[in-house]
Formats: structure tokens, C-alpha cells, sequence
């Protein structure tokens, strides 16, 4: 009998113990991580520009030559990559995961992730690409590695940048205001590309990172990176690594929302190269300003202007040949 009484003492005990200590675990703080975005390691896709590849004419000789992989020949309508990678979704972005700046020498990681010009936001028409991480909190830090791509009005004084915003309601609104604005160096220096970091003894030039930190203190945010939109030389950029020091959350862990404001994926449905209108899918119907059918069918050769182009499924676009 006492030694039923003992064992059963025992277990008790043990019991006790491992309660305990489930309690104890289940009150720990979850720790901070590296949260990385690495481009080298990002799969293309198959209708990416890496892959795929695209016409243009560099030569100007007349004749459209086919360009891919780490080719600069190519344009906003080749950032067509949307998807999720890594714990990061992206909308309307161009991966080469092993392409470099355009310099000799260079100061960021192989491989980039490219975000396009972000247009005519808040209209029917408007044309976004970003990337965002996953749901984080008790953000410690951010770091950055960015180059410009290489744009026809690249020039000293040409503005490169991109900005980091934050969101505390799971990426259906951003903070407009308090964003961290990165800038690459001006002129040749900057197509060497950049790294930055920011963080409460880092911080930026308006000291954004201060408020992101303390809203990750609140409750989960996302961060998005996007260029902005702006009429004068609207700038095109390079990720080539990002990382934010933070605990880590899901997707899966949130509520599902509306962000329909940030993916508006309005696909142009042609291409431009010198005088000729290349549709990217099926066929095409060109007219100028005053109705008169200039030509069809899969590209159309005219003189500089502006003009009107129909697609087979209706949608219809303004061009300018210059």
C-alpha cells in the first residue's frame, strides 16, 4: 500500500512538473529572426523576361533582335512576375536571380528581384508593382541592398529611389506618411548599387524606422517596398537583398482582407520598340487620334504620334511612338 501511495506521489509530481514547464514554454517570448528576401535563390518564371526573354531593337537598324536573361533590353511590360516566394508576395516584378548592377565593379549581392515604375495611381488605369514580406513584430531592424536599372533617362540628378512602407492592417492600407525613402547614390556612383540599414540607432533621414519599430510593437505589420509614382523620371529599381530583424509571422495566422487597392494588375497589351506596336498576346487594331485604322494584326509599323490600340479582347490602349 505505501508504496502504491509513493508511485502514485511520484507521478503526481512528475505530472506537476511537466505542466510546469508546458506553461513556462507557452509564456516565452518568441525570439526575433532574420527575416531575408535573397533574390539569387528566387525562381523565375517561365513567362519572365529571364526566361522568356522579348524583342527590342538596340541597333536601331530596323530589324527586332531577341534579348533574355541578364539583358537590359527590356521594359515595364516585361515586370510581369506576381507570386510568393521565400514568405514574400510580389506583384508585377522582373526576378533575375543572377544578374549584376550595370557596373564593373559593384557593391550588393548577385542576383535581383526588379520593381517597375508605379503609374497613374488612384485611377481605373493605375499600374502598381511592389514586394511585402510576411506579418512581423517587435521589429529590431532593416537592411537593404538596392541598384537602379539601367532607363533611357538615366542621367546625374536622376532620381533612383524606393520606399519602405509599413501597414498594420495586413496590407490592405499603408502608412503614407511615416515610409523610409531609399535613395541610390547620384549618377555612375549609384549603378554600383547600395546597402542600407536602418534601425533606432541607424535611423533614416526622417526617422521613419522609429515609428515602423514602434507600430511592430503594437501588433504585426507588413512591410511593402514600391517606387513612387511621379511624373518626372519615374524610377525603376533593383532589390538585390532585404532583410528585416523581427519575429516572424504567417500569412496563414491572419484574417483574410481586402487589398485589392494594392494588386491592380492592369497588363499593357503591347510593346513598344522604335516605330512598330508589337502586341504581347493574340492581335491588335493601331488608330490614331481621329479613328482612322493605321494597321493589324501582330505589330504595326507607323510614323512618330500618338495612337489608340484595341486588343482581340476588347481592352484598349493610348501609345506614343516616338
Amino acid at each position: 500500500m505505501k508504496k502504491h501511495l509513493l508511485f502514485t506521489t511520484i507521478l503526481v509530481a512528475l505530472a506537476t512538473v511537466f505542466s510546469m514547464t508546458l506553461i513556462a514554454q507557452d509564456d516565452e517570448e518568441p525570439e526575433a529572426d532574420y527575416i531575408e528576401l535573397i533574390p539569387a535563390d528566387l525562381d523565375p518564371h517561365p513567362e519572365g523576361f529571364y526566361i522568356k526573354g522579348g524583342y527590342a531593337d538596340p541597333d536601331k537598324d530596323g530589324v527586332l533582335d531577341w534579348f533574355n536573361g541578364c539583358s537590359d533590353e527590356y521594359t515595364d511590360t516585361n515586370h510581369n512576375e506576381t507570386g510568393e516566394q521565400q514568405g514574400f508576395k510580389y506583384l508585377n516584378c522582373c526576378i533575375k536571380p543572377t544578374c549584376t548592377p550595370n557596373a564593373e565593379e559593384f557593391d550588393v549581392d548577385v542576383g535581383y528581384i526588379g520593381i517597375r515604375r508605379n503609374k497613374f495611381t488612384g485611377t481605373d488605369s493605375a499600374i502598381h508593382s511592389w514586394i511585402m514580406t510576411m506579418p512581423m513584430t517587435n521589429l529590431e531592424e532593416i537592411e537593404i541592398q538596392i541598384s537602379p536599372e539601367n532607363t533611357p533617362n538615366w542621367h546625374v540628378g536622376a532620381y533612383r529611389n524606393v520606399y519602405i512602407q509599413y501597414s498594420d492592417d495586413y496590407g490592405k492600407t499603408f502608412d503614407t506618411v511615416n515610409y523610409i525613402n531609399v535613395n541610390c547614390p547620384d549618377g555612375a556612383d549609384g549603378k554600383a548599387g547600395a546597402e542600407f540599414t536602418y534601425n533606432a540607432d541607424e535611423p533614416d533621414e526622417y526617422q521613419a524606422i522609429n515609428t515602423i519599430i514602434a507600430a511592430s510593437n503594437q501588433g504585426p505589420i507588413v512591410l511593402r517596398m514600391i517606387t513612387p509614382d511621379r511624373e518626372i523620371h519615374p524610377p525603376r529599381i533593383r532589390i538585390h537583398y532585404f532583410m528585416a530583424y523581427a519575429v516572424e509571422g504567417s500569412w496563414e495566422d491572419t484574417i483574410s482582407v481586402d487589398i485589392s487597392e494594392n494588386t491592380i494588375q492592369i497588363q499593357p497589351i503591347v510593346n513598344v520598340f522604335e516605330n512598330q506596336i508589337q502586341a504581347i498576346n493574340g492581335s491588335i487594331a493601331v488608330y490614331n487620334l481621329i479613328g482612322k485604322l493605321m494597321g493589324s494584326g501582330t505589330s504595326v509599323i507607323v510614323p512618330r504620334g500618338i495612337y489608340i490600340v484595341k486588343g482581340d479582347n476588347g481592352r484598349t490602349e493610348k501609345v506614343y511612338v516616338k
